[in-house]
């Protein structure tokens, strides 16, 4: 049984570092070619992993693409918390741009390369995940916030990055707080 134990936790961890390599690969061939002509073969080979690896864990490169926003959009509430407990903080905002201006390489090859919706899609369903009993009301807010700003982040990637991080902070907040719920 002990042996059987291990043997998952290997597994488990192979597969974490397929799954890494895939998303650092996929990043890489985005920097210098169209998404549309991305191939899993390609996608492999860069990765270092076989199509056997690559079909074990997704089924389309979509699903890579995906996983890229997850990680990257958990990694980032790990670091500035979560909007809906803090979205009534101006300071989250500002954190929130930093950490999008850090990132600005990742998010503006991601979203030049047509994925700005399927951002929009994984904050959706990050938005949403934890509201099972909610009313409409609370779900109907929270759809309207995370629309906000994802195009907030949209613009300010594409305006090059050079807005002051601490008007975006307040513009959001003055707008946006409303819509966080937290005081329900």
């Amino acid at each position: 049984m002990k042996n059987l134990a291990g043997i998952k936790k290997y597994n488990c961890e192979l597969n974490k570092a397929i799954k890494e390599s895939l998303i650092d690969a996929l990043y890489l061939l985005l920097k210098n070619k169209s998404n549309k002509k991305i191939t899993v073969t390609e996608l492999c080979k860069k990765a270092g992993v076989s199509r056997v690896a690559f079909y074990n864990n997704f089924k389309t490169i979509d699903e890579v693409v995906n996983l890229t926003f997850y990680v990257k959009s958990h990694t980032m509430l790990e670091i500035i918390g979560n909007p809906f407990s803090n979205a009534n903080c101006l300071d989250w905002y500002v954190n929130l741009f930093e950490e999008i201006g850090k990132n600005k390489e990742f998010f503006k090859i991601l979203f030049d390369s047509d994925y700005q919706y399927r951002y929009l899609s994984i904050v959706n369903y990050n938005v949403l995940k934890h509201l099972a009993n909610a009313s409409e009301e609370e779900k109907t807010m929270r759809l309207l916030w995370a629309g906000a700003m994802v195009n907030r982040i949209i613009i300010y990637l594409k305006e090059g990055a050079i807005d002051n991080v601490n008007d975006l902070a307040k513009d959001c907040f003055k707008y946006l707080s409303k819509f966080s719920l937290n005081n329900k």
